[in-house]
């Protein structure tokens, strides 16, 4: 699978906040640095996050490849991944760290494709 589902509630909590959803999703740097802020989001808008993340990253890198197992994971081969909702947590507790989580991201898929 190359896209998933259910990011449309977190697109439309960007767009009723004055952010486009297409520009971030084909920032990502930008879009960790909004994700990590996003502090006060219900279960419901953490979940769409998440799979607005993962297609982010699936536009951005190819080898990039779904799997769900207990929460959206994304990553090179069928068998690995990211665990986004994971990643989401760990960013909105470190925001600060956002841009050290984008190097990594970008460094782990890069060496994959």
């Amino acid at each position: 699978m190359r896209f998933a589902e259910g990011y449309d509630a977190y697109a439309h909590s960007l767009h009723a906040r004055g952010l486009s959803a297409a520009s971030l999703a084909g920032d990502l740097p930008a879009l960790i640095r909004v994700l990590a802020e996003d502090t006060g989001l219900t279960a419901e808008l953490t979940y769409s996050a998440a799979i607005f993340l993962g297609n982010s990253i699936a536009t951005r890198y190819p080898s990039a490849e779904w799997s769900v197992m207990e929460e959206p994971m994304i990553g090179p081969g069928s068998l690995s991944g990211t665990p986004l909702l994971t990643v989401l947590r760990q960013l909105q507790q470190h925001p600060h760290r956002h841009a050290e989580f984008a190097q990594a991201l970008d460094r782990a898929m890069s060496a994959a494709s």
